[in-house]
């Protein structure tokens, strides 16, 4: 391949569950064609630890500098290996847009002193690779007062945007987030932001009972068995994330262990907590989504879901359940694969970045202006 419009997006997300790797050709903005795209699985030592350090937080330099390189090395080797199938040289690529693993995210709206850290080591990866590696999305747009997050309405709004119908997009990953849509809007209408967790609670609760045999619920098929705890879910409902009017963005500062613990300690089945967080997670995002609607004055008559979450089949009936009146549908109905979005978002920021464009969107993340997002990592060799 001889194009100098191909871009690779690599995305680790909070499910911390493997590596998804995007190659996209992108001519601009609004011009892209995911070619190919490959989940590689992780060893469960890296997946254990990961969430440790991500729930944990029991860092010291030292740990934190042999996972990071363990993480980078394994990226590397998936990255090659998608390579050498895709027969791709490293003079085919433009750039990689690699997201890294995010360990801490504490936004504007919950620390007096806002920052995000992904972990990843860029001069690894390229070395591995040979190509440029552009890292390091977020710090940009907190340094201008931003939540940095969420990142996807960059490519929701260029990519999803319609002339004539009010979209939203919402990706269900271990965070669910939104982008709301109106018809023909501009960028400045644009509004994205975290509703709470998608599969986060649930993949633990499944990892928690079955020491770490079992990493999520299949199709929901235990959840769909068991029955809700509304006290519990009511509980979980009146967290204070829920009362911030935005912009916002959440983790598993909020959603991760303490959430984890309030299903884990109630009565009931696995089956019971799963069917509760199944619930939590379906009325949250409608919460969000009705509110917004009646805050903008306009109807959403299509939802438009990618992530891990679509393979859910009993969340995204409880969500049609809650939009019965609203077209449901995933981004392979506008030919990106739902669980490859990502990859191809942190492939868009890359093309971005190579070109000097800004990607975050002031109107979503709260910032003070437009920003250039990314750093570049050129190859050693």
């Amino acid at each position: 391949m001889n194009s100098l419009s191909l871009f690779i997006g690599i995305m680790s997300g909070t499910s911390c569950d493997g590596t998804d790797i995007a190659l996209v050709d992108i001519v601009g903005l609004d011009q892209l064609t995911c070619l190919s795209q490959r989940h590689f699985p992780w060893p469960a030592s890296i997946k254990a630890q990961a969430r440790d350090l991500a729930e944990k937080r029991a860092w010291n330099a030292q740990t934190m500098i042999s996972f990071e390189n363990a993480y980078s090395r394994l990226v590397g080797e998936h990255l090659c290996e998608f390579m050498k199938q895709e027969n791709l040289a490293p003079n085919d690529i433009e750039a990689v847009g690699w997201h890294g693993l995010t360990l801490a995210h504490f936004p504007p709206t919950a620390s007096s002193s806002p920052g995000t850290f992904q972990t990843a080591n860029p001069s690894l990866l390229a070395l591995a690779c040979g190509c440029p590696v552009v890292t390091d999305f977020r710090r940009a747009d907190v340094a201008l007062g931003g939540e940095g997050a969420p990142l996807a309405a960059f490519l929701d709004y260029h990519y999803f945007r319609s002339k004539t119908e009010h979209r939203v997009l919402l990706n269900l990953g271990g965070i669910a987030n939104l982008t709301c849509l109106p018809a023909a809007c501009e960028k400045k209408h644009v509004i994205a932001f975290d509703t709470g967790p998608a599969n986060m609670i649930m993949d633990s609760l499944m990892i928690e009972h079955t020491s770490g045999e079992l990493a999520y619920d299949e199709n929901g098929a235990r959840a769909k068995s068991g029955r809700v705890h509304a006290a519990v879910l009511q509980k979980l409902l009146s967290h204070p994330y829920f009362e911030i009017e935005g912009p916002k963005s959440t983790g598993r500062e909020d959603f991760g262990n303490s959430a984890s613990q309030i299903l884990a300690s109630c009565e009931g089945t696995l089956a019971d907590k799963l069917a509760t967080a199944c619930a939590f997670t379906a009325q949250t995002i409608a919460n969000a989504l009705e509110a917004h609607e009646k805050k903008l004055g306009i109807t959403f008559t299509c939802i438009i879901a990618a992530g891990g979450g679509v393979k859910n089949t009993y969340l995204m009936e409880q969500l049609q359940l809650r939009f019965p009146a609203k077209s449901l549908k995933t981004t392979a109905d506008f030919a990106i694969d739902p669980e490859s979005k990502e990859a191809v978002l942190m492939a868009l920021l890359a093309f971005a970045r190579v070109r000097k464009i800004a990607a975050n969107l002031p109107s979503v993340s709260g910032s003070s202006g437009p920003a250039i997002l990314g750093s570049i990592t050129l190859s050693a060799n």
